[in-house]
């Protein structure tokens, strides 16, 4: 599969689309991160930084389980939150 731009280019790209999204989510009112209107950038409930418009910290958001599969930690507990959500 051929790369379209530089790692950076494609890094800036994903971090702007990601944004993009979480916006339309809070829009909706169903949005998981708190929005840091001083900075314009979306924060993690807990205060740390999760993404902006240029760049995203995709090892926390891997970690924290919104990249790439089911978050670490309890399954049951993710299953939970998953049935809550669908229900809603």
């Amino acid at each position: 599969m051929r790369k379209f731009g530089s790692d950076r280019e494609r890094r800036r790209r994903r971090a702007n689309a990601l944004y993009e999204f979480e916006v339309v989510l809070r829009e909706e009112c169903i949005s998981d991160f708190v929005y840091d209107e001083g900075k314009d950038l979306f924060r993690f409930p807990d205060g740390k930084f999760a993404f902006s418009r240029e760049w995203a910290d995709v090892d926390l958001l891997q970690e924290r389980g919104y990249f790439g599969g089911a978050p670490q930690g309890d399954q049951a507990e993710f299953d939970r939150r998953g049935d809550d959500w669908i229900s809603n």
